[in-house]
């Protein structure tokens, strides 16, 4: 009732009461438990206002970044994706797919619509953490911290069955680096100079006259969906701490070149 309702689907929720009412007497002479009815009325009571109920577990347990822009054109996926989540026996549950695809972005949709059902919360855990977790076997978790603050190319796997783009960080993000346009190219390397995140008019000083704001807000947009960047709810966007090393060798980095 409660997963209709976050849906909108008043009547269907209402609904699925009368059929477990009817079905506890028929079948086992009992009434609705308590709980069920107070979540009856709750219901009732939000339809007639078209109000949400609140989750059953609390919103503030998740650090998923905020969509850019609306997922459409992939529910069936996501409701397949809703089904494996729901099932206990479902430890693990892998994307597959070329760089550039959409994974992380289908990924982070399915996080999103578990959002106030996961009893723990739900987290985004990026290829560091994977690679981070396989390093355990030979370092303590305090080398292994010492070791990222080295930089990017300090964990590598060597495991035939990993495939190059995820040996290290370095990879992942030159593939990433790679699939961008000259233009998306540009601008993050124009945003690489900001430190703890910027706003829209700072970056807007940065390119000055070169670029459009139309087609400036284009690329962020972009650089967005493909999650190298993040804006938040007040508008303020945010760069991983890391995104100067994504740039390849050669590229500027200081502000008096982009200037």
């Amino acid at each position: 009732m409660r997963l209709l309702v976050m849906d909108k689907q008043w009547s269907a929720a209402q609904n699925q009461y009368i059929i477990l009412r009817r079905y506890l007497r028929e079948q086992l002479a009992v009434e609705p438990s308590q709980a069920s009815v107070s979540l009856f009325d709750e219901i009732r009571t939000a339809a007639a206002h078209n109000t949400i109920l609140p989750p059953h577990f609390p919103l503030a347990r998740h650090n998923l970044p905020d969509t850019p822009t609306p997922f459409v054109g992939r529910d069936e996926v996501l409701d397949f994706l809703s089904e494996r989540l729901s099932d206990p026996e479902c430890r693990l549950l892998s994307l597959l797919g070329p760089g550039g695809i959409g994974k992380t972005r289908l990924a982070l949709g399915a996080a999103h619509n578990q959002v106030g059902i996961a009893a723990d919360g739900v987290f985004f855990v990026p290829l560091g953490v994977e690679l981070a977790a396989a390093a355990t076997w030979d370092c303590t978790c305090g080398e292994i911290a010492q070791r990222i603050a080295s930089g990017f190319d300090e964990l590598t796997a060597y495991a035939s069955n990993v495939a190059p783009c995820h040996r290290n960080l370095r990879a992942a993000f030159d593939v990433s680096w790679q699939l961008l346009s000259a233009g998306q190219q540009k601008v993050f390397s124009q945003l690489s100079v900001f430190r703890g995140g910027f706003e829209i008019a700072a970056i807007e000083a940065v390119v000055g006259e070169s670029l459009a704001l139309d087609i400036l807000h284009q690329l962020l947009s972009a650089l967005a969906e493909k999650s190298l960047l993040r804006r938040a709810a007040t508008g303020r966007y945010d760069l991983h701490e890391q995104s100067s090393n994504m740039l390849p060798a050669g590229w500027p980095k200081n502000l008096s070149w982009l200037l």
